[in-house]
């Protein structure tokens, strides 16, 4: 948790970025019920709730992260959920559903998309952020970090794996340099702030320093706000 001190989003996000996707219709509906999964400190979850005036479940397994959501979502319309994100499923359908991180729901991203899609009521969005490779990782970052090629899809197998779960994608954003330097920057000065022996304080800062030197040439983050496209059922499965 510390090594995010000072950041509302835990990625290279920002309020400009969700405001581009869903400031205006036809995803911007007053009202209405989202739910943020793998929320961590609710930056989302926050955000539909002030700006969107929706109620919002936001779940993560993380109780210490949920509680910094509730010190800031006082008077708000957000339910904090302690739960699994695998696991975790809403009791009914919803307008909106956040996946900007956390594990996969299923074997492949395409399942994911679809697990996630079928929580959706008629006319929902999906908001789902993506990492995936601009161009191929030179061999000292792979090295470096210990992420093989195969990990992350591709522009092509981004958009293969949208089409696969029966969706569209209406509207994406792209992290910027600055975006990037903004939340690595800061993770990477809590941590040299940390003491030494501070559990995963070495491999993280390795990975980091990886960043810098290779990871901008190759690492990208896709913000996506998707729907179901024309014909798919209202629960979509892989093909």
């Amino acid at each position: 948790m510390a090594r995010y001190a000072g950041l509302r989003w835990w990625g290279p996000l920002s309020d400009d970025q969700v405001a581009a996707l869903l400031g205006a219709p036809p995803a911007r509906a007053p009202g209405g019920h989202a739910v943020d999964l793998a929320c961590g400190r609710g930056a989302l979850a926050l955000w539909l709730a002030r700006r969107a005036g929706m109620a919002v479940t936001a779940v993560d397994c993380s109780r210490a992260a949920l509680d910094l959501l509730a010190a800031d979502a006082a008077g708000l319309p957000i339910t904090p959920t302690c739960a699994d994100a695998v696991r975790w499923r809403p009791p009914a359908p919803v307008d909106l559903v956040g996946w900007l991180g956390g594990p996969p729901l299923g074997d492949s991203l395409a399942a994911s998309l679809a697990t996630l899609a079928g929580w959706l009521a008629p006319g929902g969005r999906l908001l789902v952020g993506l990492l995936h490779w601009t161009a191929p990782p030179p061999a000292d970052w792979t090295a470096a970090t210990g992420i093989d090629r195969a990990a992350l899809p591709d522009a092509d197998g981004l958009a293969a794996a949208v089409a696969a779960a029966g969706l569209v994608v209406e509207g994406r954003v792209a992290a910027s340099r600055a975006d990037w330097d903004h939340f690595e920057g800061t993770v990477a000065a809590n941590l040299r702030a940390a003491p030494p022996d501070t559990p995963g304080r070495a491999p993280r800062l390795a990975f980091l320093d990886a960043q810098q030197r290779w990871g901008r040439d190759c690492l990208g983050h896709a913000l996506l706000r998707l729907a179901r496209a024309p014909g798919a059922p209202l629960s979509a499965a892989p093909r």
